[in-house]
């Protein structure tokens, strides 16, 4: 098994090492029993316990490069700002992967986010970019894919939720950035826990949260499909674009996207995400380049 891991997380990468989990390599899997919690739920927390912890030391690899997102949309009817949060991942000097809907709204018909603040790291209510610890950016092209935009209801519009920021400088110049997106065997996703971190609105209990402050999961993938991942991760609103990646050794990654879009078949018991397939990852090499 270290060798199929070895050859599908090769990298030449040489990565600090940070307080982050690794997969389990030779050790037995431990199940993890569903529990329903509030149905219908855009995100949930798998009770009976919050599994989320605090990143202290969010200039610490990987996670100076996880975002959070502050994107303004208007609403076409009554012309009103609605500002809302996300989270994405710094995958180039000037671009960041996240979910469709942090940039294409189709649920209220707002369409594109008419701005999106990018920032890298983010540890606090700062808002100025001296106050944050790696500054800030702003959007200036938004990608998605077509069928995103297009597709003619809810499940048919789940397998295309990832898109691309760019930014209006390049960021990763100080900050780095991701260097390895890719598609993970049904083998891998099935037999190890992945990791993801983001920007939650609603933090665990006691702790802070309003979207400023990162929190990271280390958990299992209950259900691997061709386009989407359906795990057991305790994510809030606000984490939707967060990165689901794999580590082993020094080597790390993304090989999936958290979405709010839950599937109507296991709202309640499962979180949900869109996996990096060969047709995501080629949309996302096109944005890249653009």
């Amino acid at each position: 098994m270290s060798t199929v891991l070895a050859r599908e997380l090769e990298t030449e990468l040489e990565l600090e090492l940070e307080d982050e989990f690794e997969l389990g390599i030779g050790a037995r899997s431990t199940r993890r029993v569903w529990e329903l919690d509030t149905a219908r739920a855009e995100y949930n927390v798998i009770a009976p316990r919050d599994d989320r912890v605090r990143v202290t030391n969010t200039t610490a690899i990987p996670f100076r490069h996880i975002c959070k997102l502050e994107m303004t949309f208007i609403d076409p009817t009554t012309r009103a700002a609605q500002t809302w949060v996300g989270t994405g991942t710094l995958v180039a000097q000037s671009k960041v992967l996240t979910a469709a809907h942090c940039i294409f709204d189709r649920h209220h018909s707002f369409g594109y986010a008419t701005s999106i603040r990018v920032i890298p790291g983010k540890n606090g209510p700062g808002r100025t970019r001296r106050e944050e610890p790696l500054g800030f950016a702003l959007s200036t092209r938004l990608d998605v894919p077509p069928a995103w935009r297009n597709a003619p209801d809810h499940r048919a519009a789940l397998p295309f939720d990832y898109g691309v920021i760019t930014l209006d400088r390049p960021l990763g110049r100080r900050v780095g950035w991701w260097r390895r997106i890719g598609h993970a065997s049904d083998a891998l996703l099935q037999r190890h826990r992945v990791n993801t971190s983001g920007y939650p609105l609603s933090a665990p209990a006691g702790q802070p949260g309003n979207g400023d402050f990162q929190y990271r999961v280390y958990d299992r993938v209950v259900r691997v499909m061709p386009q989407r991942l359906e795990f057991v991760h305790d994510v809030m609103g606000g984490q939707s674009g967060s990165p689901i990646w794999v580590r082993w050794q020094q080597a790390r990654k993304i090989i999936g996207i958290v979405t709010t879009e839950d599937d109507t078949l296991t709202a309640g018991v499962a979180n949900t995400g869109v996996r990096i397939n060969p047709t995501v990852l080629n949309d996302i090499r096109g944005w890249l380049t653009r």
